[in-house]
């Protein structure tokens, strides 16, 4: 018992000091879900040996525009427009872009729970990065958060997999509160991957 303790400890550490619902995408592959009016994020993500630092804005409620700089890198424009809200029996549908110089990527994506609950699922296609389509599947593991008999307060966290277009990742991503979260990864093959995702009104 104790030694599991320590190893939930150990990753849960590992998760607040290296360290996205990531409601623009899974670890790499977008979504079709969108901020809300009046919330802004932060994003830092680092994947297959490329960081990027990225502000995104909810201007409307079906809306998204943002900035990204990848790190040695090119700044580019992003844009995301939903098409079709998730019902019950229809996934959710947006249009997304990013534009940039001598960078141009266009997609769709859905997105839709899996009947399960915490299971959802996601599919995006475009040209570009997204000619090659992209997808994952990413699960709630423990849907509140757990305080242990020592006074630690463990995140909720979810189980994440995708294809990006280039190959596998897979991850754990931990919900700190309703503001903050990291994810820890692996790009099967290509080293490990981490992220932060700070959520504010404005």
């Amino acid at each position: 018992m104790k030694k599991s303790f320590g190893i939930i400890l150990l990753v849960t550490i590992l998760l607040s000091v290296s360290t996205t619902s990531m409601a623009s995408r899974i670890l790499t592959a977008p979504t079709a879900d969108l901020l809300g009016v009046g919330l802004g994020e932060l994003d830092f993500n680092y994947q297959r040996e490329r960081g990027s630092l990225e502000v995104n804005l909810g201007l409307h409620p079906q809306a998204n525009l943002g900035v990204r700089q990848y790190f040695g890198g090119s700044l580019v424009g992003t844009a995301k427009i939903g098409i079709l809200t998730e019902g019950k029996d229809r996934p959710g549908v947006a249009l997304g872009g990013e534009i940039g110089l001598g960078e141009q990527n266009f997609y769709v994506a859905l997105s839709k729970q899996l009947g399960a609950p915490g299971l959802r699922g996601h599919l995006a296609w475009g040209s570009g990065r997204y000619s090659r389509g992209m997808g994952g599947i990413g699960l709630v593991l423990n849907p509140v958060q757990v305080k242990t008999t020592q006074g630690w307060v463990l995140p909720t966290t979810s189980l994440v997999f995708e294809y990006d277009g280039r190959g596998l990742n897979g991850g754990l991503v931990a919900q700190f509160n309703p503001e903050f979260q990291g994810y820890l990864s692996t790009s099967f093959g290509q080293g490990v991957g981490f992220g932060l995702n700070y959520k504010v009104e404005f």
